[in-house]
């Protein structure tokens, strides 16, 4: 039997898992981009557990194409998710809940919905529905927008719990851009006073509007993306809010406001094979150095211009809280593996926090 918790629950949304050929070189013997997928969803998953969450709800988007999905891409999301919430015995499963985007539905038809393998193990909402008992409405994706309209204009005048849906909202940030989204779906037609709380997939920024949560996406849908701030949502007991940004996947990060210096371009050459790099630079870089740092086996090469005010070889970390430099100096010497470590030195801080 599922172990009794009372951590809350998650929010997560827009994985668009793909096999994406920008920075998709093999890791572990498959596409790049996938094993990234993989990674952050691994990280939500030993998150859950540590913090025992009741449940967990994806609102929508889960792989990027609406058919012929790569067939890698497909099974070992799906086998992610199916082995975590089969632990039996040996671990602890939340409740798991899909919202059905967009992206999930074919376009040429669209009664097919591309992730109804997952209701072996979770619970699927393909149409507009009120869970009463739980007094919690979902509104999954449907191209005809006229019929959630009409769905969320028809529903009895009660107080409801939670709204969990898939689409847009008018005035919402759309993407890394500044572009504001004029929408047909309005505070009247979305009605949010009447939930205790509303979540949304479908909009890659993570952002707060008049009372409704974008978790955003897990991870960068591709790199056109802002990477920065990518991850899911934390509800907890108390209603609270709390942001989650997800490790993976990391840029090596180098500027430089001068032109390249040999020590400079030697140290790059050394430390940027296999990784996913980003250099900023205030005046193109010379072809041949583009060349040569290609040619030193990056997993993904951005050269971006920019005013660069000094050199930083590689970006710098935000200034850790006492708590953190103890908790990660004591993770660090312990040998804890790279890919556990964020989880517990979070735990550790909670619990230098409570005893404080």
């Amino acid at each position: 039997m599922p172990k009794k918790n009372n951590g809350g629950f998650l929010i997560t949304a827009d994985h668009h898992c793909h096999a994406w050929l920008e920075g998709g070189e093999p890791v572990k013997g498959i596409n790049g981009r996938i094993q990234d997928f993989l990674d952050a969803t691994d990280f939500l998953f030993r998150y859950a557990t540590v913090h025992e969450v009741e449940k967990i709800y994806h609102l929508g988007d889960v792989y990027h194409l609406k058919k012929n999905v790569p067939v890698d891409a497909y099974n070992l999301l799906w086998e992610r998710y199916r082995d975590f919430m089969y632990q039996g015995d040996e671990g602890w499963t939340p409740e798991l809940h899909f919202v059905a985007g967009n992206h999930d539905r074919e376009d040429d038809r669209r009664e097919v919905v591309t992730i109804l393998p997952y209701q072996t193990f979770s619970t699927v909402h393909v149409e507009p529905e009120v869970d009463d008992k739980a007094r919690i409405v979902y509104v999954p994706w449907l191209y005809d927008q006229s019929r959630v309209r009409t769905f969320l204009k028809d529903l009895p005048k009660k107080e409801y719990k939670m709204l969990l849906f898939h689409g847009e909202i008018d005035g919402a940030h759309v993407g890394p851009t500044d572009y504001i989204l004029k929408s047909k779906m309005t505070d009247e037609v979305l009605g949010s006073k009447r939930f205790g709380a509303v979540f949304a997939g479908h909009l890659h920024r993570r952002q707060y509007l008049r009372g409704v949560w974008y978790p955003g996406s897990l991870v960068p849908k591709d790199f056109g993306e802002l990477e920065r701030d990518k991850g899911f949502l934390h509800v907890l007991p108390s209603g609270e809010v709390k942001v989650v940004e997800v490790p993976s996947p990391s840029f090596l990060v180098y500027q430089f406001g001068k032109p390249l210096g040999d020590r400079q371009i030697e140290k790059l050459v050394k430390e940027i094979p296999g990784n996913l790099v980003r250099i900023v630079t205030s005046e193109a870089l010379d072809p041949g150095v583009v060349k040569l740092l290609e040619a030193a086996g990056p997993r993904y090469l951005n050269l971006r211009l920019a005013r660069v005010e000094r050199d930083v070889p590689v970006a710098p970390q935000p200034q850790s809280k006492s708590f953190d430099d103890i908790v990660g100096k004591y993770v660090e010497e312990r040998g804890v593996p790279e890919d556990l470590a964020p989880l517990y030195r979070e735990y550790g801080i909670e619990t230098l926090r409570k005893a404080e």
